[in-house]
């Protein structure tokens, strides 16, 4: 319990605990009746009239650090609510001794079934008070004024802008129900995120509720360092890679073409360990090479074709893009069709090292009929590119 003084003449009044001590001159005995007025008050003996002032001043004051102290853990349990349950991450409460100015982290997961760790941290400051921080401004009718007080910001600012990731206030009004209190987010590492009228204000914009939807806005938050931390490490050698050459009558597209067709040729180094069979024709050559794609990207892809090649035959995690089509045909067999990706970090033996996204096609017929097979699937490497790049 916390420990709160007030002087008075001659003596120092204390209140620790639950005992309010020090109101009575030494040697004086309580009146008759004392300790039976005094049950059930925390008092252990009733105070002289001189004392009654200061007794009642620090009262308020106590009564003001539990207030504060109650609205902390409504604060603390409506985001681990968020965190734990509705996102399915991890959330990592700070010691009240170790919360310079971050009350706790989220630990990033992805999926639902069998969550996985993304890597990406974000680090979390807490305000709860309705009533206390919140001020809102009319020149800023879109966003709630969180007033944490000029030298707050000042003092607070430089730690949120060191941690090694994002950090975000979340601001949870109890005011409006204390039970399932809403709450909003703002990117503390955004100068937008502070008043510009007032060095003591943090504008939280009212459109960023932090409730099941906003996981994905953490997601970016944390950026793509996270996710391709995550990725497999190819290194490729320079026998598997298209590299141009130089002379009078060599094209680089000739070269990309002999690589594609020999690559076409090999049933085992398109077989995915995952898909199965990948066909590799003119389905996927026509893609990239279409006439409205830009030429530069053309390059890009036949330079990248060796990358495609080993990650077509190792890569094991499948990435879905968009939703599926479907359609039904009169005989009563259905055609899914949908794109799907392979990604992974690769090294190259003439450049940077970059982020590779592999697409690739399918289609699935199934045929409800007895007698048939019940599902059949073609895969057809489709494109490749480098995912940050464009």
């Amino acid at each position: 319990m916390p420990v709160v003084s007030s002087s008075g003449p001659g003596r120092t009044f204390t209140r620790q605990g639950n005992t309010l001590a020090g109101f009575f001159s030494p040697g004086k005995a309580p009146p008759r009746g004392a300790a039976a007025s005094a049950r059930g008050t925390g008092i252990s003996q009733p105070p002289t009239p001189e004392r009654q002032p200061i007794i009642e001043l620090c009262l308020k004051e106590v009564g003001v650090v539990l207030s504060n102290r109650v609205k902390e853990r409504i604060g603390i349990h409506k985001v681990a609510h968020v965190v734990e349950n509705l996102w399915e991450s991890g959330w990592q409460e700070y010691s009240a001794s170790n919360d310079d100015a971050i009350d706790g982290v989220i630990l990033m997961r992805r999926g639902t079934a069998r969550p996985v760790d993304t890597g990406g941290v974000v680090y979390v400051q807490v305000k709860c008070g309705g009533n206390g921080y919140r001020k809102d401004q009319q020149r800023y009718p879109d966003h709630i004024g969180v007033a944490l007080g000029e030298k707050y910001i000042e003092a607070h600012r430089p730690r949120w802008s060191r941690v090694p990731g994002p950090a975000v206030l979340v601001f949870v009004d109890d005011v409006a129900n204390r039970e399932s209190p809403p709450a909003w987010w703002v990117d503390l590492n955004d100068t937008a995120s502070y008043s510009p009228t007032n060095a003591g204000m943090i504008l939280v914009p009212k459109a960023q509720q932090f409730s099941h939807h906003s996981k994905g806005d953490f997601h970016r938050l944390c950026g793509t360092g996270a996710h391709d931390r995550q990725l497999s490490e190819i290194v490729l050698s320079r026998a598997e890679c298209v590299v141009p050459k130089l002379g009078k009558g060599e094209s680089l597209r000739n070269d990309a073409w002999e690589f594609f067709k020999a690559w076409r040729d090999d049933v085992k180094e398109r077989t995915n360990p995952v898909l199965g069979e990948v066909l590799v024709n003119r389905v996927g050559w026509k893609h990239m090479t279409r006439s409205d794609r830009l030429p530069e990207r053309i390059v890009q892809s036949w330079q990248l074709l060796g990358a495609a090649k080993r990650m077509v035959r190792q890569e094991k995690r499948i990435y879905t893009f968009g939703r599926a089509t479907t359609k039904t045909f009169a005989d009563g067999n259905t055609l899914i069709e949908d794109y799907l990706g392979l990604r992974a970090n690769v090294s190259f033996p003439h450049r940077h090292e970059s982020v590779v996204q592999v697409v690739l096609k399918r289609n699935r017929l199934i045929c409800p009929r007895p007698g048939f097979q019940e599902e059949r699937q073609k895969v057809w490497f489709y494109s490749v590119y480098e995912l940050r790049r464009g």
